[in-house]
């Protein structure tokens, strides 16, 4: 896995895992969206004009995994002329993109406190969160807003009404939604549009999210009236909201990206410096490394381990879990002029993966470097031996956790 845009990192212990991981979706939203996905966006019809009609989405103040995330096709229309909430969000976002890389943790609070009043105020002269979402949300559930999360699956609003699925299919390759669900794992999703089922594959997390869609027009949710679907699917989702969190954590389950599927597409490139690609980018080294990673996956599906996929603020390849220790797991391709530069890029990654992962509650981690043969110079198993990270190759994945002969 290629690594990331170098983005400012937050004080330990200042926030909760949600909040950490939501600054990090957010700050990829307004400072690292590209350009070219701009310029298809306003030619689809969204408005990201300036930064306060691209919208990094909510995260409330008491929100926790096993929550409620408020989801729909796209945001509302732009307003023909400026209003308070969008001049107030505006100011807020340019603040934090601007003072982020010079003030780190606290520009992160100041945002996230800042935000959180311009959403709620935004959410109060919105006619669309009152009549078509307070409602379930609010009546029906009991939660306020400081107990839910907003994220819509286009990171713009929409210049006019109609352009929701066009905005979501554009947004959704550069913005993917089931990283926002991996990195603040709701128990229930609830859409004023049944077409975000479309969108959303639930059996691709664990455990499964309950999704409630319904037309925001006329309440029914295919083909049943609102008086029929609400009390069901009220009562099913107060059961998943009442069950307990682990003790003595603001975050009840330890973050790990989505399930792995074999069929994924390769993940998006960065943005690299031309005379320093990276091999697992170019080249052979992307079918060497599509190889690798596939083989680690379906050996340990074959032992019985789910494979997950890397959340955004931490993008190692694979991570499972064998009893109470999870592995995390940097794969790299090698050729005989670049071994000793990948090890060492590899073994740099994994360290600061397993750093992150202890960060976000889990209290075992073992890291793991899998390269795609033996290297040349074992004097490599030592050096990773030394280190506390177990290397691999195809010929000896047995030597990782929950992986037999």
């Amino acid at each position: 896995m290629p690594d990331p845009i170098a983005m400012p990192s937050t004080l330990a212990g200042e926030f909760t895992a949600s909040e950490v991981n939501w600054l990090a979706w957010a700050w990829r939203v307004l400072a690292e969206t590209p350009e070219g996905h701009l310029e298809a966006c306003r030619a689809a019809g969204g408005s990201v004009s300036d930064p306060s009609r691209l919208n990094p989405a909510y995260v409330g103040s008491a929100y926790a995994p096993g929550g409620v995330l408020v989801t729909s096709l796209a945001w509302g229309q732009d307003p023909a002329e400026p209003t308070r909430p969008h001049d107030q969000r505006a100011g807020v976002c340019e603040a934090w993109v601007r003072n982020r890389p010079y003030e780190g943790a606290k520009a992160d609070r100041r945002f996230l406190d800042d935000w959180r009043t311009a959403a709620r105020l935004d959410q109060d002269s919105n006619p669309y969160w009152r009549s078509r979402i307070a409602w379930f949300v609010e009546e029906h559930l009991g939660l306020d807003r400081s107990q839910v999360a907003i994220a819509n699956l286009a990171a713009c609003q929409m210049s006019r009404d109609g352009l929701g699925d066009r905005l979501a299919r554009l947004c959704q390759p550069v913005h993917d939604f089931t990283q926002i669900v991996a990195m603040i794992q709701p128990s229930v999703i609830v859409a004023p549009t049944v077409r975000v089922e479309g969108f959303i594959d639930p059996s691709r997390f664990d455990p499964e999210p309950l999704v409630i869609a319904w037309n925001g027009r006329t309440y029914e949710r295919h083909g049943e009236k609102k008086q029929d679907w609400v009390p069901r699917l009220a009562h099913q989702a107060r059961s998943l909201l009442d069950s307990p969190s682990q003790p003595g954590t603001p975050d009840h389950v330890p973050l790990l990206g989505p399930t792995w599927v074999g069929t994924d597409p390769p993940a998006t490139p960065v943005i690299i410096r031309p005379a320093q690609p990276d091999p697992d980018l170019v080249g052979r080294g992307i079918q060497a490394h599509a190889s690798t990673e596939q083989l680690l996956a379906q050996r340990l599906i074959a032992h019985g381990h789910q494979p997950r996929r890397q959340l955004p603020d931490c993008p190692y390849d694979l991570a499972w879990t064998v009893g109470g220790t999870t592995i995390v797991a940097e794969i790299k391709s090698l050729t005989p002029d670049n071994e000793a530069h990948q090890i060492r890029y590899g073994l740099g990654q994994v360290l600061d993966y397993r750093h992150r992962l202890r960060s976000y509650g889990h209290p075992d981690v073992q890291a793991a470097l899998v390269v795609e043969r033996a290297p040349l110079d074992q004097r490599w198993l030592q050096v990773c031996a030394e280190a506390d990270v177990i290397l691999a190759w195809p010929t000896t994945l047995d030597r990782l956790p929950g992986i037999t002969p």
